[in-house]
């Protein structure tokens, strides 16, 4: 590490930030102001969140819902990240827009960890099952899991449907 930081590509590198910063290369969006600009690099991950949302209710129950959902959490973790480079630009609105957000992400991956767990208890249990050994608690685990699946679902609609107030998501515009 210190042969890195003693190089001469480790000074270059160095020279070459604080030239961007003396005279920084603005595209042609660099002139115009943040509040313009910068909602709809966050607009852009939050509607994708949503066509997730769409297909994950017209999907099918089991693997299809599920995958729909996990794609779902990812593209609301993006919308979510781009929420948090932009609050400090754009002030509170982006902020309550990050945490509503922060929220969906939240449960659904909660419900993508019930999703992983399912499959690792129905895997668990067949080798059980295969080696002579008594799989029964293992059904029991995924049915609770199941359960907690269901209850994360219905509470991924309303933490989606909360978000996508018009209080949370009008600066988007």
């Amino acid at each position: 590490m210190l042969a890195a930081l003693d190089s001469q590509r480790y000074f270059s590198l160095l020279d070459e930030l604080d030239q961007l910063i003396a005279e920084p290369c603005l595209g042609p969006q660099g002139v115009k102001r943040a509040a313009d600009v910068l909602p709809r690099e966050v607009r852009r991950p939050y509607r994708k969140a949503g066509q997730w949302m769409d297909r994950a209710w017209h999907a099918e129950p089991g693997p299809p819902r599920d995958v729909a959902l996990h794609q779902a959490r990812k593209a609301a973790k993006r919308a979510r990240y781009a929420g948090e480079a932009v609050t400090p630009a754009l002030g509170r609105k982006a902020a309550r827009f990050t945490r509503q957000t922060k929220n969906v992400q939240s449960v659904l991956g909660d419900h993508q960890d019930t999703v992983i767990a399912r499959q690792a208890e129905r895997q668990l249990g067949i080798e059980a099952y295969e080696a002579g050994e008594n799989s029964f608690t293992f059904g029991l685990l995924y049915e609770r899991e199941s359960g907690d699946a269901r209850e994360l679902r219905a509470q991924a609609r309303k933490a989606w449907k909360k978000s996508s107030r018009p209080r949370y998501r009008n600066w988007l515009s």
